[in-house]
């Protein structure tokens, strides 16, 4: 028995070539029904319906940074975190490495666990804050302030390289607007 397999780029071609409808007359039956669907118009769904689910995980993985957005007192405070967050964004979508030294909040505190006495006395553990974004990491892992501080930057840097991430995507060419980020926050 031969094992004869279809390659489906081929069918597509043979397809447009033979099942590709005629201009002019020809009537029909009028009864409003529709024909089977073809591979490419089942392809076309399944890719519409990936791209979708992608933007609805794009759009979930931003909210979670834009919902810990800091609460602000008055409305012009919001206003201003928020222009100063699209500004960012914008800045920051066209830019190869990102510099997050000067928009870092660092901070240190003790950390809990074991590593004896260095632990208990010492301030080892470091968070840092992402101003703009307010994105946040900390590590405790190590009994060195040194090396918590460069993994809360390593990991730091990942997160706020995954958010312009998203936003790249999300935007496809586009620049973030007010009215963009409020229809992505508003879920």
């Amino acid at each position: 028995m031969t094992d004869n397999k279809i390659n489906p780029e081929d069918y597509y071609e043979w397809e447009d070539e033979n099942l590709r409808q005629k201009v002019g007359g020809g009537g029909g039956s009028g009864n409003g029904k529709k024909g089977k669907k073809t591979l490419k118009a089942i392809r076309k769904e399944q890719v519409n319906k990936f791209d979708n689910d992608r933007k609805g995980q794009l759009k979930k993985s931003i909210i979670l940074v834009v919902s810990e957005f800091p609460k602000l007192k008055t409305s012009q405070e919001a206003e201003s975190y928020m222009k100063q967050y699209i500004e960012w964004i914008n800045s920051s979508l066209n830019k190869e490495e990102l510099d997050l030294s000067s928009e870092t909040e660092f901070e240190t505190s003790r950390s809990s666990g074991p590593g004896g006495q260095n632990v208990n006395k010492r301030s080892t553990k470091v968070s840092l804050k992402h101003t703009p974004t307010n994105i946040r990491s900390e590590s405790s892992s190590n009994r060195n302030q040194l090396r918590n501080r460069e993994e809360a930057e390593r990991l730091l840097e990942e997160k706020v390289s995954k958010h312009i991430d998203d936003w790249k995507e999300y935007l496809n060419g586009k620049k973030l607007s007010a009215e963009i980020l409020v229809s992505v926050a508003s879920l």
